[in-house]
């Protein structure tokens, strides 16, 4: 056969193929239109992702483990005071921190030097002498520095019973650590913090001291 003549037969092979099926250009055209559906579909999953992560993050810190420093999470006058560390850093209570049971103010390396409180952990110091003993009525606000009368410098404030006169109430009120009535006289071992509260008002603390220990970490 010449040359001319096969590739007459070559070219109506070429049409007969392209009459009964798919070419390898339609197969290729469908196989990329696929890829791309499938790439679509595959889009909307992405967002699963994004779900699992918020479900990772896990519920929410409690209330008493919000605050930056220090807290005053029981109180047994006369006996024994608690300062809690909702952090997650240590903190040396020697680097100015004070108590005060107005006009009586004590700084808490007096009561006891070189402490420092774990991230998620606590102390009991000595209740300090010169503050009011009493069950039925008092208070105690803790400071981060000696500005007693600024809000700021204020860091946790707790009354009980018939309160204290003369009191830094006012002082806590503007800076949000107190709001309405004192918590009740104490009538159990102590007074404590409630766990899961912001421990700005009565409600927020237990006058029997029967309530859990608080922990963060």
């Amino acid at each position: 056969m010449g040359r001319r003549a096969a590739g007459v037969a070559l070219l109506l092979a070429s049409l007969l193929n392209a009459c009964d099926g798919a070419s390898p250009l339609d197969a290729s055209v469908g196989s990329g239109d696929a890829g791309v559906d499938a790439g679509s579909d595959a889009g909307p999953t992405d967002a699963g992702m994004a779900d699992a992560g918020v479900l990772d993050a896990g519920p929410p810190p409690a209330l008493h483990c919000a605050g930056g420093d220090l807290l005053i999470e029981e109180l047994d006058p006369g006996v024994t005071l608690t300062l809690f560390n909702p952090t997650d850093a240590p903190v040396e209570t020697d680097s100015g921190y004070s108590l005060c049971q107005q006009p009586l103010y004590v700084s808490v390396a007096s009561l006891e030097a070189g402490v420092t409180i774990a991230p998620g952990g606590r102390h009991v110091f000595p209740w300090p002498s010169s503050f009011r003993p009493s069950d039925a009525g008092g208070e105690v606000a803790l400071y981060s520095s000696g500005a007693f009368a600024s809000p700021d410098a204020q860091i946790d404030f707790v009354c009980w019973g018939s309160g204290h006169s003369p009191s830094r109430k006012s002082v806590a009120e503007m800076d949000g650590d107190w709001s309405g009535d004192c918590a009740g006289a104490i009538t159990g071992d102590s007074l404590r913090r409630i766990a899961d509260t912001a421990g700005a008002g009565a409600a927020d603390y237990d006058p029997t001291g029967a309530t859990a220990a608080l922990t963060c970490l």
